[in-house]
């Protein structure tokens, strides 16, 4: 092989040589791997209604196992369902000049369908979901008295929960424990006070 030379037809780093000199590969058999990382494509699969939610060209972020933040475009989206698990596949692309995304290697992969200004949110744990699907959060009021109001969910995200309907600004709601005060019989949950916390990031209950 001295007097051959072999040409990339891509610009990329070698990942893989499977064979040492003086060797002999099968016909037919690549002698060299060359990958282009300068771009990273993340697959990601996601339920129907979330893919409704996403366009081509969406903000994203592919999140490494430290916490890193690379930002991304959404670049595909399935039209058809998987067969196996009833999802979509979403492609999410970023720029790797560093080379700090390693290619095989699994990522969190946050995708933004839409900016919403001024949104209520509450903790997601403090969003009680009933045996009918309705949803449902514990209202703390002034004298620490837990109340049931009904309620309606946006977007979910990132631990958070946003809230369209139901809920005023400045309401406390539970977070620890709100399951267990949904489940009371109304005339233990009419007697029943709650113990404020010390102030603590999502403690119970969490002004809203």
């Amino acid at each position: 092989m001295s007097y051959a030379r072999l040409t990339s037809p891509i610009d990329g780093v070698v990942t893989d040589l499977p064979y040492y000199p003086g060797e002999t590969p099968p016909a037919g058999q690549p002698l060299v791997t060359v990958m282009d990382v300068s771009h990273v494509i993340a697959r990601t699969h996601v339920t129907p209604a979330e893919a409704a939610e996403l366009i081509v060209g969406a903000d994203a972020n592919l999140v490494a196992a430290n916490g890193a933040q690379t930002p991304a475009k959404v670049t595909q989206i399935s039209p058809a369902l998987d067969a196996l698990n009833t999802t979509v596949e979403v492609w999410v692309e970023a720029e790797n000049d560093n080379g700090r995304l390693r290619p095989g290697v699994s990522t969190k992969v946050e995708m933004i369908a839409k900016h919403l200004a001024n949104a209520l949110v509450i903790p997601l744990k403090a969003v009680v979901t009933s045996p009918s699907g309705a949803t449902f959060a514990m209202v703390i009021d002034q004298e620490n008295k837990p109340h049931r109001r009904k309620i309606a969910v946006g977007i979910r995200d990132s631990g958070k929960a946003e809230v369209t309907d139901g809920l005023e600004s400045g309401q406390r709601v539970a977070t620890t424990g709100a399951f267990e005060l949904f489940k009371l019989e109304d005339e233990i949950l009419s007697k029943t006070k709650v113990q404020v916390a010390p102030a603590a990031e999502e403690e119970e209950p969490e002004e809203i």
